[in-house]
């Protein structure tokens, strides 16, 4: 891949190009800024090595088409795209502020900012997913993140290069990037994020978070989560429930704080005396009573153990070997249900044989609602023990907007810009469940005002005829009066 540079003061996509900030296999990247407003962005140059020159301008064109009207909350949507010249093509995205993961990951992380930055990105992700477009280049450099501004419950992110794989597929060495590509690279970066080390196969982790990962790494795991948003949750929920999510995670989650020296404890130990009369090796009586003594004390903690649990010391205990009846019943019906990990066969209402006095993992998963899991244990005399669990659905809270109008229009929801000059816009996170205020307008016709409400989890689509405005008849075309009398 050879080297290209820009010049400073070139003018690209309606920018001004500054300084060259990297330069790597992937491509250059460049500061910018927008002299009308002052506004900052980056110019990326991408060489795409197995397209036709002839053929680059209308790809990239297509490209634009896709991702440039896509509006995410925390994805860096392109603003302009077209080819350089020869197979190298630009994009130009807003300026990212903030510290990259990887900045982040060479410093301290705790456990918990870790969990909550992976799951907001997989947040951001699965909005772009709803709008059936797949990132298929997420890595440490390409996310970024800003302090809590005010009002705000955590630090802010902002996801960039997203769709350049489309764009430059030798980039990912052939493979079509995927909603399940994304979501191993997730479960990738949570990794590099957390444990400081890239995920290995052959090295299985069995703390909480390291089998969460392999759900979600594993493209072959039997339990592997759905999509990207099943993987958010579990992120969140092993937040809320996981020990010491606060300390500084250093290489595994199971590893101990490192012993403290002993110099302070040695420096207290006096020096060993030289031997004296008084330090020789005892006599004989003297060993006799020493085990004499021993023997009483090891004989009275075993009448003590026996007096407390009415058995001898390394006397064995039976295991309850017989079983009862566990019925599970859910609301609604048919969810699976996996005891102690393995997942078994048939959905509830489920009834299932489990040793007394054993505890038991017991869980439950259904699409849609909430998993539950429960840790049971039998009475060594009880016969059957009934369980009825009421799952809660899943909270669903954005929508899908879906514009378009018969002429090249300017979209606004709730008097903000959200395409300008398109004539189809999708909105992937529209707040759903609440009353917006859309507005569309186009040079010579009437401005269209409407109120909508997005239904949770469903994609709405409008459609803007906007009628052509008259003109005024100027008043030099007014009819004449002539006064009574006059001439003609």
């Amino acid at each position: 891949m050879g080297d290209i540079d820009l010049i400073k003061g070139q003018e690209l996509g309606g920018v001004r190009v500054r300084t060259r900030i990297s330069a790597g296999p992937r491509g250059w990247v460049w500061s910018a800024v927008d002299p009308l407003i002052g506004r900052k962005a980056v110019v990326k140059v991408v060489q795409v090595d197995n397209a036709a020159p002839e053929g680059l301008r209308a790809k990239t064109a297509a490209w634009l088409a896709r991702w440039g009207d896509l509006r995410v909350r925390g994805l860096s949507s392109p603003l302009a795209a077209d080819q350089l010249s020869g197979p190298y093509i630009y994009i130009v995205r807003d300026f990212a502020p903030g510290r990259s993961l990887r900045e982040l990951a060479e410093g301290s992380v705790t456990l918990g900012q870790g969990l909550r930055l992976i799951a907001r990105a997989a947040r951001i992700i699965s909005a772009a997913h709803r709008a059936g477009l797949v990132h298929g280049n997420l890595s440490l450099d390409n996310i970024f993140v800003t302090p809590a501004a005010s009002g705000e419950a955590g630090p802010q992110l902002t996801i960039t290069d997203a769709g350049v794989a489309d764009l430059a597929p030798e980039e990912r060495e052939g493979e079509v990037p995927t909603a399940e590509g994304d979501l191993a690279a997730l479960g990738a970066l949570a990794h590099l994020l957390i444990y400081h080390c890239a995920p290995d196969p052959k090295v299985r982790r069995f703390d909480p978070l390291g089998g969460l990962l392999e759900r979600a790494i594993d493209p072959h795991h039997p339990e592997r989560f759905p999509d990207v948003v099943t993987l958010a949750e579990a992120l969140e929920e092993l937040r809320e429930t996981y020990p010491g999510v606060d300390r500084p995670v250093v290489g595994s989650l199971a590893e101990a704080d490192p012993p403290k020296e002993s110099r302070e404890v040695e420096e207290l130990q006096e020096p060993p005396l030289p031997p004296t009369a008084a330090t020789k090796r005892p006599g004989l009586g003297s060993v006799v009573r020493g085990v004499l003594w021993l023997a009483f004390c090891v004989a009275a903690l075993a009448v003590t153990y026996r007096l407390l649990l009415d058995r001898w010391p390394g006397q064995s205990v039976e295991a309850p070997t017989t079983t009862a009846k566990l019925e599970l019943r859910t609301e609604p019906p048919g969810a699976q249900v996996s005891v102690e990990g393995q997942q078994l066969a048939g959905r509830t209402p489920l009834t299932i044989e489990v040793a007394r006095g054993r505890p038991l993992e017991v869980a439950m998963t259904h699409r849609g609602y909430r998993s539950w899991s429960q840790t049971i244990a039998l009475a060594l005399d009880e016969e059957r023990r009934r369980l009825r669990v009421e799952l809660r659905p899943q909270a669903v809270r954005w929508g899908t907007l879906k514009l378009s109008a018969n002429v090249q229009a300017d979209f606004f929801l709730d008097g903000r810009c959200v395409g300008t000059q398109s004539r189809e816009v999708t909105l992937a996170e529209v707040r759903a469940d609440v009353t917006h205020r859309l507005r569309v307008r186009a040079p010579g016709h009437r401005t269209t005002t409407r109120i909508v409400r997005v239904p949770a989890g469903e994609v709405k689509v409008l459609d803007f005829n906007l009628s052509p405005e008259l003109a005024r008849l100027r008043g030099d075309l007014a009819p004449r009066l002539r006064p009574p009398g006059g001439s003609r």
